[in-house]
This record gives structure tokens, sequence and C-alpha cells, in this order.
């Protein structure tokens, strides 16, 4: 079966641009140097069969899903608890994503890609949202 979610890459491969969370650090944002194979995938895929196995931890483990928004931009969901903080490293699994118009039949040809979330601005230009926070004043009891 050729082209698993017509993500599967031959020959060449989309180098990682950038690395970055989005403003409201719910996801991680994967920007390549070009257009992907992945241009029409729809549908959330296990971010494991676009991330090696350290990055796949980093953003939450096996129950992280990933989807692309576009042709050139990979978006992973991060799990609660998910460790990836800035300047951590991101990698692609090799043989996982092509550049568009890749011929499927060499499977696993195109090497991984890595980027480092920039620590300076971990959500880009833009930077992050604030975080805000709810404080709740209970009703209290006497006795």
């Amino acid at each position: 079966m050729c082209c698993l979610l017509a993500l599967v890459c031959a020959a060449g491969a989309q180098s990682v641009a950038s690395a970055r969370f989005n403003a409201a650090l719910t996801t991680l944002v994967v920007e390549f140097d070009g257009p992907t194979n992945a241009a029409g995938s729809s549908g959330l895929v296990p971010c494991g069969t676009l991330f090696d196995a350290p990055t796949v931890d980093a953003v939450g483990g096996p129950g992280a899903r990933c989807y692309f928004a576009d042709g050139r931009t990979l978006v992973a969901q991060l799990e609660h608890g998910a460790p990836l903080r800035p300047g951590g490293t991101v990698r692609t699994l090799a043989g996982a994503i092509a550049p568009a118009g890749a011929d499927c039949a060499a499977l696993g040809a195109c090497a991984a890609s890595a980027a480092v979330i920039d620590a300076a601005a971990p959500c880009g230009a833009a930077g992050c949202a604030p975080v805000s926070y709810t404080h709740l004043t209970l009703p209290t009891k006497r006795i």
C-alpha cells in the first residue's frame, strides 16, 4: 500500500524551517521550507507517524495527534502536561514527509529534519498570549 494518508515520502525531503508554539501554547506549529506531499490531506493522525520517538514523547506521548494545516504547516496538538519547552528540538521521522509531487515508489528515502524551538520567541514574532488565571472566592461557613 503506497502513501498512507499521502504522507509517505520518496526521494528528497522537505526540511523543517521553523518550530514554534501557537500563542495559546496548546499546539506545536512546524513550518517546512517548501510544499510537502501533505497538501489535501485531512484529519488527525498519530504524531508517531510523522515525528521521531523523542519528539512524540515531548508532545505528550502516543496519544498525541497531528494534522497538516496546509501543505507547508504541520500542527501537533500538545497533550496536557507535554514536556516540550522552548529550546527543545523537534525532529521529523525519516521517511515520513516528502516534497509535493514526490513519487511514493521509494518508501523511506527521505531524511529526518529538525528544528529547535527558539527560547527567546517560542511563539514566533506574534508572541505568546498572556496566561490568565481565574480567582474564585468560595463562601465560608462559620461554625
